[in-house]
């Protein structure tokens, strides 16, 4: 088979076959115009295209409706470019976020060219060219300008070309730049009643994003990063459970040694999902996006200045990220059992921050329900949980040394009077600060060490002096293994890594059960 007659054979139903190029005559793939020799015309519906653009055709034969995978998802852009279809600047423009696509508003209706497809039928990566290349041509090593005529652009390696260069000298063959690694790229994707990886990849980036976190603040993420990784690889929290299978299908990812890497765009909360669905098997690293963000913090990384970097360049944050150092956190396993006269204990949940049972967990609740009335920014957020104080206001949060028992390692603590009890694994909780200051008396705090540190606060004053770093809790224990009886008749607030909830007549037991690589700047 011939390779033109293999370019077709994957094609969807055109018939193209090479002809003499005609006289004002546009790609309908990128919208640039057909001045090469090597041009095609599809003998049905008569379309033509460059023969390095048929790669990218997804359109159907016959002007049939395109595909919704292949619908473009346009977004207004504010830095400039020429329209695809009316080749002009200036002017209200959009721009693809998956192939970077520059079209006016009132253009659209003429756009004929079809959004990247998700999956080809090819067995190495291919360029994926749009319009407007920039730099270096690729093939002569001439500087692009505007007096050479129309150039491209690749999405996956960046690579720029003059139209005039693109006949004969292109390799078909593209190595997606300092991202092959991680990208996927649609050859290596194929569609079994949903979308699967059907090979093994070296080492695949996901990003799961979380809508509510900094006021939906981390959609961006997708309008930063769309147009250089594969659709499949955005994953939104909500559908978490069934995209995690999805994309772990039909690989040997956990027997590799390099871990694919799960970028969590959001807060604690989110870290906690993706826990649950990857496990130990892959390599987290944050953007957070969060109100507290703790782990962040933990891992020597500011919020502010983490998302600052990133939305000014997103890649560069990416790759020094990547470089930075691994390390272990611990997770643990919370499993419930009804009190009095039930012995038999249930998964229940895990932590990886913290578990608080108090005044804190009942702030944590009350500013839960006002978030998801209406989610604000992150500044905003921390508004309104300071403002969720009014939850104090109800008396079966405090006291709460004569409403539990707690036992570290089979020995019961004697409990003084007190408002909120902290169980802590990582270094810092309320937005930053250091609860555990490494007392006399104790070992030093880490978070591989499959311990967890154990301080209360005796009152609501205590935990404002706390939350803002002016004092600390007071230690009380560490330990291994914790059991805590919750006595009848009392309704709890407790939260996990800043995920609150209401408990009574229970018994909880909680370990660690595994450990978690994590991307961080401490060694």
């Amino acid at each position: 088979m011939s390779y033109l007659e293999m370019m077709n054979f994957k094609r969807i139903y055109h018939r193209f076959e090479i002809i003499q190029t005609p006289q004002n005559v546009k790609c309908f793939v990128c919208g640039m115009s057909c001045n090469g020799k090597n041009v095609l015309k599809c003998n049905d519906c008569n379309r033509h295209c460059h023969e390095f653009c048929q790669d990218n055709v997804v359109s159907n034969c016959y002007n049939k409706n395109i595909q919704d995978d292949y619908q473009h998802s346009f977004e207004p852009s504010y830095l400039g470019g020429n329209c695809v279809v009316c080749g002009k600047s200036g002017g209200a423009i959009c721009r693809c976020v998956w192939c970077s696509l520059l079209v006016h508003n009132a253009c659209q209706p003429k756009l004929l060219n079809c959004c990247r497809q998700l999956m080809i039928k090819s067995s190495e990566r291919t360029h994926y060219f749009i319009n407007e290349g920039k730099g270096v041509c690729v093939v002569c090593k001439k500087e692009i300008c505007q007096e050479d005529g129309n150039s491209f652009h690749c999405i996956y390696c960046k690579e720029s070309i003059h139209e005039k260069c693109c006949c004969d000298n292109l390799e078909r063959r593209c190595d997606c730049g300092k991202l092959g690694a991680y990208l996927i790229h649609p050859c290596e994707v194929i569609f079994k009643n949903r979308y699967l990886l059907k090979i093994p990849l070296e080492q695949p980036m996901f990003f799961i994003i979380n809508e509510l976190s900094g006021g939906k603040r981390s959609k961006e993420v997708i309008s930063l990063l769309g147009s250089y990784f594969h659709p499949m690889q955005f994953i939104n929290i909500e559908e978490l459970t069934i995209k995690a299978s999805t994309i772990s299908q039909n690989n040997d990812w956990y027997s590799k040694e390099k871990k694919p890497i799960i970028v969590i765009c959001g807060g604690d909360g989110s870290v906690e999902s993706c826990l649950d669905q990857f496990g130990p098997f892959v390599t987290y690293l944050l953007l957070p996006y969060g109100t507290g963000n703790d782990l962040s913090l933990s891992l020597g990384y500011s919020p502010s200045t983490t998302l600052a970097e990133f939305e000014a360049n997103p890649i560069d944050l990416l790759m020094r990220r990547i470089k930075d150092n691994r390390i272990q956190i611990d997770r643990w396993k919370v499993t419930k059992a009804t009190y009095p006269g039930d012995s038999t204990f249930f998964d229940f949940r895990h932590f990886t921050n913290y578990l608080s049972i108090g005044i804190d967990a009942a702030i944590a609740q009350s500013f839960s329900e006002k978030r998801e009335i209406g989610p604000c920014g992150r500044f905003i957020n921390k508004c309104k949980y300071a403002m969720s104080v009014t939850a104090l206001l109800d008396d079966s949060c405090k006291n709460i040394h004569n409403k539990i028992i707690v036992e570290v390692d089979g020995e019961e603590i004697d409990l003084p009077p007190m408002d909120c009890l902290i169980f802590q694994t990582t270094l810092t909780c309320y937005g930053g600060q250091t609860l555990w200051k490494n007392p006399v008396g104790f070992k030093e705090q880490r978070m591989d060490d499959g311990m967890l540190e154990i301080m209360y606060i005796r009152n609501i004053a205590e935990l404002g002096s706390v939350s803002i770093g002016v004092s600390t809790p007071t230690p009380l224990a560490q330990g291994k293994d914790i059991i805590i009886t919750l006595k009848p008749n009392f309704v709890l607030p407790l939260q996990t890594d800043g995920e609150p909830f209401l408990l009574e007549n229970s018994v909880l037991h909680f370990y660690c059960e595994s450990h978690n690589t994590f991307v961080s700047s401490h060694y």
